[in-house]
């Protein structure tokens, strides 16, 4: 079995975290914005996985650039749930970080496939 690239993992431990948070959202928030939050980062996370395994560039560049897209629409639902007082000022940091380190991974790994 391969080895998990170090973003797929940031992405799937920020999932664990997130999904264990969605679950304390009030039941209206929960079913609208908690659910898409939660299948934009399992898009992100098979985009991922996607671009992993393509062994065609451009398939893997498109599979990188729909996950940067999912990243910024990530960071719009996440900042609108913290506006709605769903998540404290804490935990809006600490996604907020743990998403830019994503995007920073996600743009290391976009460079180095262009750069073959």
């Amino acid at each position: 079995m391969r080895k998990e690239l170090p973003v797929n993992q940031k992405i799937y431990d920020l999932m664990v975290w997130i999904t264990n948070h969605l679950d304390h959202f009030p039941l209206a928030r929960r079913h609208t914005l908690g659910k898409r939050i939660e299948d934009i980062f399992y898009d992100l996370l098979e985009k991922c996985i996607e671009a992993r395994f393509s062994s065609d560039k451009a398939i893997k560049v498109g599979c990188l650039r729909q996950a940067n897209i999912k990243l910024e629409q990530l960071r719009y639902f996440i900042r609108l749930a913290h506006q709605q007082k769903l998540m404290s000022g804490k935990q809006y940091q600490f996604v907020s970080t743990n998403i830019n380190d994503i995007g920073m991974a996600l743009g290391g790994w976009f460079k180095e496939v262009n750069r073959r």
